[in-house]
């Protein structure tokens, strides 16, 4: 389990070296781009797993939270998400990540648990959190701005940790090559 107590840089680095060595789980969830919602024919089978999986960082005021996270970079993995995936440990989640910053439309189609999903900005800002989303619910999800990636993660985790639109999310996507 992920440590909820505040992390000290050094603490942080510690963890993220024991993740990095450590294998890691796919998680599960949902999700569509604005054009995917015509392109979804694959909805109905069975979960994959992304392609690759990272650690990221949400910092939220003085405390930091290491996630690992599936990484879906193609159109299919990111249309696929994590539909039909029945559990999700807070410390597991998925990045949909884009070329560049688009205007981005998510959904609950053949997800049966509820997944914060966090839009991210370039520079690794939160733009927005949709938290608690419903199961199932093909009601579309919006960005509402230009976004580079999207993290989905366990519903409610976002109001545990104290998460909200400003606090940042670390990953080298965000913060450029270590």
């Amino acid at each position: 389990m992920w440590n909820k107590q505040a992390a000290t840089p050094t603490r942080l680095l510690a963890a993220l070296s024991l993740l990095a060595i450590a294998g890691w789980l796919p998680s599960g969830a949902i999700f569509t781009g604005p054009e995917a919602r015509a392109q979804s024919t694959a909805s109905d089978a069975p979960a994959q797993t992304a392609a690759t999986t990272e650690t990221l960082t949400l910092a939220a005021d003085d405390r930091y939270v290491v996630i690992n996270v599936e990484v879906a970079r193609t159109p299919t993995e990111r249309e696929k998400g994590l539909m039909n995936r029945s559990t999700l440990p807070e410390d597991r989640g998925m990045l949909f990540l884009w070329e560049q910053p688009t205007q981005v439309t998510m959904w609950m189609r053949n997800t049966p648990i509820s997944l914060d999903m966090i839009f991210i900005r370039p520079d690794g800002v939160i733009h927005k959190i949709a938290a608690n989303t419903v199961p199932f619910s093909e009601d579309l999800i919006p960005s509402n701005g230009k976004v580079l990636a999207v993290l989905e993660v366990r519903g409610g985790l976002t109001r545990k940790i104290g998460l909200r639109a400003g606090h940042r999310v670390h990953h080298r996507v965000f913060d450029g090559p270590d």
